[in-house]
C-alpha cells in the first residue's frame, strides 16, 4: 500500500519543493531577502518535539565553493528562515550568477520520506516531463534530474529525512556530470554530518 504524507508534512514539502525547483531563468537566480535568524529544521514533522539543524552551520560556505563546479565565486550564504533547514549558497561576478540550495526535512517515518520523494518526482515529471533517475550507493533512495540548461538537483532518503540539493547555473555552462557530482558530494556531506 501506498504511503500518504500527512496534510501538514505534504503542505511543508511542497512549499519547499517548489522554492528548490525554481529558477531565476536568464537573469539570474531567484534571490530571497537577507535573513538574520538561523536556520533550522525539525528532525520530525511540525508539531512534534525535535532537534534542530543550522544547515548554513552545517555545510558552510567553504564546504559548498570547494566542491562547486562553477567558475565564479562564493558571494553570500543565506540561511532560508520561511523554509526550514534550507541554505542558498550564491555565486557571483560580473553579471554572471549561480546558486546552490541544500534542504534537509525531517520526516515522522521513513515511508513519509520515501512518499515526499516519489510526490516530488512525480511533480517534476508533471511540470517539465522529465523521468528522474535513480542514484545507488546514497542514502536509502535517492534520484537525479536535470530539469533544464539551467537547473539540477538530487533528493535523497535517508531514514526519516529527505535532504535536497539543486543547483541553478543560468546559461548552461556547467555540464550535466559536473552537476550531478557536486549534488551527490554535498549530499553525501549532509548525510555524514547528520546520522
Amino acid at each position: 500500500m501506498r504511503s500518504r504524507l500527512a496534510p501538514a508534512a505534504c503542505a511543508a514539502v511542497v512549499a519547499l519543493m517548489v522554492a528548490a525547483c525554481g529558477g531565476g531563468g536568464a537573469a539570474g537566480p531567484t534571490r530571497a531577502p537577507a535573513q538574520a535568524a538561523p536556520t533550522t529544521v525539525a528532525t520530525t514533522v511540525p508539531g512534534t518535539p525535535a532537534a534542530e539543524i543550522q544547515m548554513c552551520d552545517l555545510v558552510t560556505g567553504a564546504d559548498v565553493s570547494g566542491a562547486s563546479p562553477f567558475s565564479i565565486p562564493l558571494e553570500a550564504v543565506k540561511p532560508q528562515t520561511a523554509q526550514p533547514g534550507s541554505c542558498v549558497y550564491q555565486f557571483h561576478k560580473d553579471g554572471e550568477y549561480a546558486s546552490i540550495r541544500i534542504d534537509l526535512v525531517g520526516f515522522d517515518s521513513h515511508e513519509t520520506a520515501v512518499a515526499a520523494l516519489q510526490a516530488h518526482s512525480e511533480a517534476i515529471q508533471s511540470a517539465y516531463g522529465i523521468t528522474r533517475e535513480a542514484v545507488a550507493g546514497i542514502g536509502d533512495q535517492a534520484a537525479w534530474s536535470a530539469g533544464t540548461a539551467e537547473d539540477a538537483g538530487i533528493d535523497v532518503v535517508s531514514g526519516s529525512r529527505l535532504i535536497t540539493v539543486n543547483l541553478n547555473s543560468p546559461g548552461g555552462k556547467v555540464t550535466d556530470a559536473a552537476r550531478r557530482a557536486t549534488a551527490i558530494t554535498l549530499a553525501k556531506l549532509v548525510l555524514s554530518r547528520v546520522s
